[in-house]
């Protein structure tokens, strides 16, 4: 397979690519593949380097345009070694693409990476193709006069054995993830199945065209199977949203146009010239009228985000001015009427109160005490969730904390019938935190408990995990159910049962509880069997 220095009678080659040896719609079809190509990889890759998806698009697009630079090297030397190296080359990537085409579908219907058998036999099937490439099995002779090196049985049968399974597999795959889907997805799967399945089409019949018949500049053509995939790929990523891109409709139809102008610059021949000038004419036409589009449409969503924004920016500042008149008024006035309850009832110089307006007193009492409480806990929880609390980080001891927190909760839980038990075994507890708002998520979590326990038990148990420690609060109360569960720990989250259950419910308890542990770098959850199985509350927080 040596062919040493032997010269074809053509013009040497400028640059590496560049000669009058090369037919004129070669450059067009292949520059543009280059350019649009590369740019679509290199940009999906950079939205997201570590999603498979991104990589396997890049680095199938990657050995495209290896075959593509190879094949113009091929049209435009003179020089033999270098026409059977560039062919060998093309021999070596060109399965790559079918195989990273099929893998690209699988993860991206599937979401998710194909199995190890899979990758396995991929690897079996293309192993023949870098074993044998220098041997004559592959390229067997060079022939000076046409230019052309002759290919052996492998190149001829094996190459496009592989390259004809793997395209009946992608129709395969399509056809069947068609049939187990329903809605949008199946649209996707169409339109992915059908570019990939006319890309690969393309480029198998004109390398076929091309090994049997001689006739290489025909075969070439299908190199425009590969833009018909890149504009059902792009449309996919904007209908679809793949690989979590929402912005590159504009990006692709510019970079088109820069391709498709740019092109022109290699042909030199100026009666060919002007048929692909009209027909560039035409597609810019197309391209043009749709960058319009897409254009206006970006504007158009760009001015409703910002009257979004504007609303919303105004909605906060109407919830900000609510919050501070919460704090310094209506709070000052019911902490005022508690107080003022609570020194009527106590102090007994102002004399004697009647029996009958005890009961009326101990009432109002009651109630303003609930409101100040309630009132307190939405502000908290508001707070925390805007991310303003400043918290006083402190070194304390956790159990001392929960042992307080426990024993005021503990009338309330007697009060309601419970059996309530506390387990603080001893050990090391130390860690750093806010004293005062630990010590309130620590009542809150209690307190949720009791409220949504009618009878029954509340256990409280407290361990130490390494270096967490655990706090777990379980009740033989309400459940919790499959509606809630999603919205438990945000504001306001409850369900349609809860304020029957706890008529002062305000939802923002839990809420409250989230904040102030995920300050401390810590986490909360719930879990439960179902409705009126129970529920244990966990707080887990780090030993600094």
């Amino acid at each position: 397979m040596s062919t040493g220095t032997i010269l074809c009678e053509l013009e040497p080659a400028n640059w590496l690519l560049f000669s009058s040896n090369v037919p004129p719609l070669i450059y067009y079809s292949h520059i543009p593949n280059i350019i649009i190509a590369i740019s679509l990889a290199i940009f999906i890759l950079v939205q997201n380097r570590k999603a498979l998806a991104n990589k396997i698009l890049f680095f199938t697009i990657l050995a495209f345009e290896v075959w593509v630079f190879f094949a113009l090297a091929f049209w435009a030397t003179n020089r033999g070694d270098m026409v059977m190296f560039a062919w060998l080359m093309d021999i070596l990537v060109e399965p790559l693409v079918y195989i990273g085409c099929l893998y690209l579908l699988y993860v991206l219907i599937d979401g998710e990476d194909i199995s190890f058998s899979k990758k396995l036999f991929l690897s079996i099937l293309y192993l023949p193709v870098p074993l044998f490439l220098p041997t004559d099995l592959m390229l067997s002779a060079f022939d000076p006069v046409t230019c052309l090196a002759e290919e052996g049985p492998l190149a001829l049968y094996y190459t496009y054995f592989v390259e004809i399974l793997v395209t009946i597999w992608v129709i395969w795959f399509c056809i069947d993830r068609f049939s187990k889907t329903k809605g949008n997805k199946r649209r996707e799967i169409i339109y992915l199945g059908i570019g990939t399945t006319l890309m690969l089409v393309a480029f198998a019949w004109g390398n076929i065209v091309g090994s049997f018949s001689d006739n290489w500049q025909l075969g070439d053509y299908g190199l425009f199977g590969m833009p018909v995939f890149l504009a059902f790929l792009v449309y996919s990523i904007v209908k679809f949203r793949l690989f979590n891109i929402k912005v590159i409709g504009a990006t692709a139809l510019v970079v088109t146009m820069w391709a498709l102008t740019g092109s022109l610059l290699a042909i030199q021949d100026i009666e060919t010239i002007r048929y692909i000038v009209a027909i560039t004419f035409v597609i810019l036409l197309i391209v043009g009228w749709y960058l319009i589009k897409s254009v206006r449409n970006e504007i158009s969503q760009r001015e409703e985000i910002e009257k979004l924004a504007d609303d919303l920016k105004e909605a906060n500042d109407g919830q900000a001015n609510l919050i501070h008149i919460i704090n310094h008024q209506i709070k000052g006035y019911l902490s005022k009427s508690r107080n003022i309850f609570s020194e009527l009832i106590s102090d007994s110089i102002y004399g004697p109160i009647s029996e009958p307006a005890k009961p009326l007193l101990d009432e109002g009492l009651r109630s303003l005490s609930e409101g100040v409480e309630f009132v307190k806990e939405f502000l908290d929880a508001a707070n925390v969730e805007k991310g303003t609390y400043a918290y006083n980080m402190e070194p304390l001891d956790f159990k001392t904390l929960v042992s307080e927190a426990a024993e005021h909760q503990k009338g309330f839980a007697e009060q309601r019938g419970l059996n309530y038990e506390v387990n603080l075994p001893e050990g090391n507890y130390s860690m750093k935190g806010d004293r005062g708002e630990l010590s309130q998520a620590v009542k809150n979590l209690i307190d949720n408990s009791i409220r949504y326990t009618k009878e029954g038990n509340l256990w409280i148990n407290l361990e130490r995990k390494k270096n967490k420690i655990l706090l777990s609060v379980k009740d033989t109360g309400v459940g919790i159910s499959e509606e809630l569960k999603p919205k438990l720990f945000t504001q306001g989250g409850r369900d349609k049962n809860s304020i029957k259950i706890n008529v002062n419910s305000t939802g923002f308890g839990l809420s409250f509880v989230k904040g102030v542990v995920e300050a401390h770098k810590g986490r909360v959850w719930a879990e439960s069997p179902g409705p009126n199985l129970g529920s244990t509350f966990f707080m887990e927080l780090p030993v600094n």
